[in-house]
């Protein structure tokens, strides 16, 4: 794994750390129950998301420092409420398996609100990286480049204090490929967030303090859910797995025994109808070396 990724995965890392070591979990239960009672769907999240784009995010040599209100009551975020047959998601140990969309968006929006347990760990350009995520350098340092569209999330699993995703991607035309792997059709690959239920991500998680969670009982914690979400709230549409016509454009590496995203949510970006690449720190689109390779 070259460095660059090293370093982002640490900083999103130490970020869920402290975020797990400052919840109130008590408190912002209760709160947000009574909130629910009186707060319906469409207003609450519209709330939330603007909670969330307005907080302060700062960076410093690469460490995510979030405004402390935030840092220390994980917002609660979902829909409506569902019954098992609603649900119909198969959980296996220390997984959770959802196909057609995103395991967060699926959560989100089948899911009780107040039993979703929601963070988000975005980095910006800002951060200290062995080199700037631009689009070049990701084509330079990364071991797999190929053009496709989302299929489906696999599997969340727990890598804590990281929660990862193995996603499947169709394959239209792979740009480079160093790695021993044979590309075919379709490729998965792991990248960071996704959503577990709060039983598989408190198993063997030494980040877990015993005096936390201690408002879900035992018993209930297959019914509660941990998401943690990477992408940056204001370029989620830019990363939009329910738009099936959507062509991205993804960076990966291969550390030997799994193919991981080149530095997080960088390595994945959207393609227009020109092939140009969306750039996440100008906010536009670019014709470059890169592009005018995709057919």
């Amino acid at each position: 794994m070259n460095n660059a990724n090293i370093d982002f995965e640490k900083q999103i890392e130490k970020n869920v750390i402290e975020k797990i070591a400052s919840y109130n979990l008590k408190e912002e239960l209760n709160n947000k129950i009574n909130e629910n009672e009186t707060m319906n769907k469409k207003s609450h999240i519209q709330i939330i998301y603007t909670i969330l784009s307005v907080a302060a995010v700062f960076i410093l040599c690469g460490i995510v420092v979030v405004d402390n209100n935030i840092m220390q009551n994980p917002i609660f975020i979902g829909a409506k409420e569902t019954n098992d047959n609603e649900l119909n998601n198969e959980s296996v140990e220390n997984t959770i398996s959802v196909s057609t969309t995103s395991n967060i968006e699926y959560i989100l929006n089948t899911v009780d609100k107040d039993k979703i347990f929601y963070t988000n760990n975005s980095s910006d350009e800002t951060s200290c990286f062995a080199y700037e995520p631009n689009i070049e350098n990701l084509y330079k340092n990364s071991s797999i480049v190929f053009v496709g569209s989302f299929i489906e999330d696999v599997e969340s699993y727990n890598d804590a204090p990281l929660i990862r995703t193995k996603t499947k991607f169709s394959v239209s035309q792979v740009l480079k490929n160093s790695s021993d792997i044979n590309i075919e059709d379709t490729i998965e690959f792991d990248r960071l967030g996704g959503v577990l239920t709060l039983e598989e991500y408190m198993k063997d998680n030494p980040y877990i303090r015993e005096d936390e969670f201690t408002d879900v009982p035992a018993n209930k914690r297959d019914e509660y859910y941990i998401i943690q979400d990477e992408i940056p709230i204001d370029k989620k549409d830019k990363l939009d797995f329910s738009n099936n016509e959507a062509k991205y454009i993804v960076f990966l590496e291969d550390s030997g025994n799994v193919l991981r995203l080149n530095t997080g949510y960088y390595g994945i970006r959207v393609l227009n109808s020109e092939n140009e690449i969306y750039d996440y720190d100008t906010d536009k689109y670019i014709d470059n070396e890169v592009s005018q390779m995709i057919k």
